[in-house]
Parts: structure tokens; C-alpha cells; sequence
């Protein structure tokens, strides 16, 4: 039987807007370029998963409107399971806006989360009476929300993976059960170990401090364009593949899938190494194809091949 993961977030609608410049207040500033794409860091976990051979089901809340039912529908139509995938009578399915200022490749957030914050710990219990694998979970919901699921999902013997993003200051990870992967970005990581600027270099001072707040098993801070830091504890490693980290051309808003990427990788392969390979592959050929698309295992596997990358143990 394939490994299962278990997904629980936000699932809505994005709309990305290219800009050359932002308008001063009151100003306008006219361009050419948007895309509208399913976002949520859950729906696109749950896409990704899929992708990578895993039986991914999504836990999450839709409006009962034309954008949910499209959004249910391409799920559906993607292989993920929906039966958690509910509808909300009252809210509308949420929308994300990114603005994406070309001229310094940078980009700015605007999430509405509609129906998305309504997910309850009924569906969540739910899903995890499924049997599954895994289950990936990511700060998007409040955060009492996650502390619950995680410590629902520990009684019933089923390994959590936090994707913490997004973080603040005041949130009590000490509060948190154990975990299996804790996964964060850099710039999110300076929040939470509360060590200044973090970099290739000082990465092991601010994986000791964030472990001395939140207990997992591997911790894994993502390093952008230089790959993964891993740490268990006692022992630590920059997993950087050769040849995947240097892509030509600037990131154009990929689909946030990395994390759940390495979570499925994982319980597909039980190796940490592996799964941040398969990860920094995905998230390699995300940004030859501008983000539009998340990759399949057949992708990675062809770009292993053509490449001379042996996913090793």
C-alpha cells in the first residue's frame, strides 16, 4: 500500500500580479501580467504529495461557491483524496493575493482566508482516523489549532511534519508535543531561535536554539539557493545536491510545495538525505518552469537520469 500523508491548512484560490513598480498611496500603476492558480500551502502540499507517488489527502474548508467546487474538482481530478475536503455555507473560499515586484524579485502577501479558517478539529480527528502515514501541518492556522492536531496526531502513533510558515514572536512552541520533522525557512528561523541573522555559517547555533523550544526528531532550516540544514540533536549536515541548486534565471513565485515535498519524500523513502534531494529537485525544476507547475516523481527521476544524480541513502 502506498505511504498515505495526511494534510491539514489552508486550500483557496491565488492570484499572483507581476509588478514593475508600486503605486504611491493613492497612485496607479497599470501591467499586463497576473496568474490565477489553487493556492494555500495546504492544497498545494496535498498536489505535490501526489506528484511524488504518496496517497495525499486534504483536510481543509471551501465555500460553497463556483471558486470551491473548482477547487474541490481539481483536487479530485489531481488523485487527492477529498472525503476531509468540506464546504463552508457561510464564508466564501478564500484568495490569496501576490504581488510579485519584478524589478527586485521580491513579493508581498495578502491572504483572505474565507471558509479556510474555519477547519475544526472534527474534520482533523476525522482524517486522522484514516490510517495515515504522516501528517503535515503548517502554522497558516491558528495556532492553538495546530498545537491540538499535533498532539491528537502523537496519541494515535501518526508522525507530525510542521511546516512553520508562517511564524511570530509571540508564538509558545514550547507548547508543542514532539515532532517528527520541523521544517522552517531561514528568514523564519531568525524568529524563532531569536539569534540574529542566520546564514550557512552560523546555522547550527540557531538549529541548537530552536531545539531547545520545539522537540523533534530532525530539524531542517530551508537555505535559499543553498540548499537544506539538517540537524538531529547530535549530529548536522548541509544537504546542498550538485547541479540542482544553481538554476538560471530568477525564482518567479513557485508554489510553496518544498515542505511537503520533503515530507512526502520522507515517508516514501525513511531517509532525510534522499527526501531533501528529491525536495531541492523539485523545487529546481519549479523554477525552470517559473513556478507554474509542481513536479512529478517521473519528473525527478528524468532529471536524475539526464543529470548522473543517484538519490542516495
Amino acid at each position: 500500500m502506498e505511504p498515505k500523508l495526511a494534510i491539514a491548512g489552508y486550500a483557496c484560490t491565488e492570484t499572483i500580479l507581476h509588478v514593475t513598480a508600486l503605486p504611491d498611496l493613492g497612485g496607479r500603476v497599470t501591467e499586463d501580467k497576473y496568474l490565477t492558480r489553487p493556492g494555500g500551502r495546504a492544497g498545494n502540499a496535498a498536489i505535490a504529495a501526489s506528484r511524488l507517488g504518496a496517497t495525499a489527502s486534504l483536510c481543509a474548508m471551501l465555500g460553497d461557491d463556483a471558486e470551491g467546487r473548482r477547487l474541490f474538482n481539481f483536487y479530485a481530478d489531481n488523485q487527492v483524496e477529498v472525503q476531509y475536503l468540506k464546504f463552508s455555507h457561510e464564508k466564501r473560499t478564500g484568495v490569496e493575493y501576490l504581488l510579485h515586484e519584478t524589478y527586485c524579485d521580491a513579493s508581498r502577501r495578502l491572504v483572505y482566508p474565507g471558509a479556510a479558517e474555519d477547519l475544526t478539529m472534527g474534520q482533523i480527528s476525522s482524517a486522522l482516523n484514516g490510517f495515515p502515514t504522516g501528517f503535515y501541518l503548517t502554522t497558516e492556522l491558528p495556532f492553538e489549532l495546530v498545537n491540538q492536531a499535533a498532539r491528537m496526531s502523537n496519541t494515535r502513533g501518526v508522525p507530525v511534519f510542521l511546516d512553520a510558515l508562517p511564524v511570530n514572536s509571540r508564538m509558545p512552541w514550547e507548547q508543542l508535543p514532539p515532532v517528527e520533522l520541523f521544517i522552517i525557512d531561514r528568514t523564519a528561523a531568525e524568529t524563532v531561535a531569536m539569534c540574529g541573522k542566520i546564514n550557512v555559517e552560523n546555522c547550527l547555533r540557531a538549529a541548537v536554539a530552536i531545539s531547545k523550544r520545539i522537540r523533534a526528531k530532525y530539524y531542517v532550516i530551508r537555505l535559499p539557493g543553498q540548499g537544506f540544514f539538517v540537524y538531529d540533536g547530535k549530529y548536522h549536515n548541509i544537504i546542498a545536491p550538485d547541479g540542482v541548486l544553481t538554476a538560471p534565471g530568477k525564482t518567479v513565485c513557485p508554489v510553496d510545495t518544498e515542505g511537503a515535498a520533503l515530507a512526502a519524500a520522507y515517508i516514501l523513502t525513511g531517509d532525510i538525505r534522499r527526501a531533501c534531494t528529491i525536495a531541492a529537485i523539485g523545487s529546481r525544476l519549479a523554477r525552470e518552469n517559473r513556478g507554474i507547475t509542481i513536479a512529478s516523481r517521473e519528473q525527478i527521476l528524468d532529471y536524475c537520469r539526464t543529470h548522473d544524480l543517484t538519490l542516495k541513502r
